[in-house]
């Protein structure tokens, strides 16, 4: 075959330079429109929504087919309306619990759904899960006790009073600590060969992130509860 022929069979890439199939419409190198593909336009998670609306489950859970995509709005809508129902009948406590569980709930729910941790063992999972939990209480109780120590540096004191710890601690340095905490199972079992996979690492990133907020929310408002 003649070098102007090969040539010819070949869509070439621009941005990189690659030599692409004649009926590839994006470069498999570096993921650019090649040849004659369409313009980038703005499109729907799911087939049945419009581009320009409020689809948070579809956007947060971009893998939900369209039936399990009304499955999970469901149970945000349920989730969101117990605490609501509970507060109204006086059970501040029941309410509290609820709305805490509810994202950590469906969000594993819906990773397991759509099988985004491949075959990894569910007890990997739950232990990232405890892990996260665990560090959750302890550091949230550890930071709490230290900051009602330190004179009108209070949570309750920060609210009222200009002060320096009173702020610091619970609006910068304990979220900073907690994000560094939540990921200390991920990138332990990211150094694995057997979890090392980009899916594995979003699986357990998540697992760890919801669980930690959810305890965090347990412990910070255990007096209530």
């Amino acid at each position: 075959m003649s070098e102007q022929s090969t040539a010819a069979a070949t869509t070439h890439c621009a941005a990189c330079n690659r030599d692409n199939p004649p009926s590839a419409r994006f470069c498999a190198g570096c993921g650019n429109p090649v040849g004659h593909a369409p313009q980038k336009r703005p499109y729907a998670a799911q087939p049945n929504e419009s581009v320009a609306s409020f689809a948070l489950v579809s956007t947060v859970m971009p893998y939900a087919s369209a039936q399990s995509a009304r499955t999970y709005k469901l149970a945000f809508l349920i989730g969101v309306a117990i605490p609501i129902i509970a507060v109204l009948l006086g059970q501040p406590s029941f309410a509290l619990v609820t709305a805490a569980f509810v994202v950590p709930v469906v969000f594993i729910l819906y990773l397991y759904d759509v099988n985004l941790w491949e075959d990894q063992p569910v007890s990997v999972v739950l232990g990232a899960f405890v892990l996260s939990a665990v560090l959750a209480v302890g550091f949230t109780y550890a930071w709490r006790t230290w900051l009602q120590s330190i004179p009108g540096a209070s949570t309750d004191a920060a609210f009222g009073v200009f002060n320096l710890w009173g702020l610091l601690i619970p609006c910068v340095i304990a979220p900073v600590i907690g994000v560094i905490l939540m990921l200390i199972g991920p990138m332990f079992l990211a150094s694995r060969p057997k979890f090392d996979d980009l899916m594995d690492g979003l699986t357990f990133g998540v697992v760890s992130g919801v669980a930690y907020a959810c305890f965090e929310t347990l412990t910070v408002n255990w007096l209530v509860i």
